[in-house]
């Protein structure tokens, strides 16, 4: 592995192994910390598939991820807040715990950390459709 972790704000400058190779880095520590801890629909995919985020090493592990489609969006009888399993909804104790977001309430302080967190977490649902079903 080579070593792009100083070089991530340089793109330009990197060959595409190593452009593929941090931005699978990135992607692994995003499903790891924000989206499994956050997500219940996606933890509970993981868990159905047997996968963990540690095993997915390359692009090519993420084919291992089945496709979320249309139908995996709509609540159900059977699932009436389904939607609401998207929707990372972070726990606070374990946000608090977090080296980054002690060392962001140290520095700049609590009402300061707990305001980038809410922004950072506000929920966002986006949808488009070209009109054609």
């Amino acid at each position: 592995m080579t070593n792009t972790r100083r070089l991530t704000n340089k793109w330009d400058r990197l060959d595409q192994a190593a452009i593929r190779e941090a931005q699978v880095r990135k992607l692994c520590r995003y499903l790891r910390r924000e989206v499994l801890p956050f997500s219940p629909y996606y933890r509970s995919l993981f868990r159905d598939h047997g996968l963990a985020p540690d095993s997915i090493r390359s692009l090519d592990d993420f084919a291992r991820i089945p496709f979320t489609g249309k139908a995996d969006l709509l609540n159900t009888p059977e699932h009436p807040e389904r939607t609401r399993e998207f929707v990372l909804t972070p726990d606070p104790d374990l946000l608090a715990r977090r080296p980054s977001t002690l060392l962001r309430a140290l520095t700049r302080g609590r009402r300061a950390a707990r305001e980038a967190l809410e922004y950072e977490y506000r929920p966002v649902f986006l949808t488009a459709t070209t009109g054609r079903s």
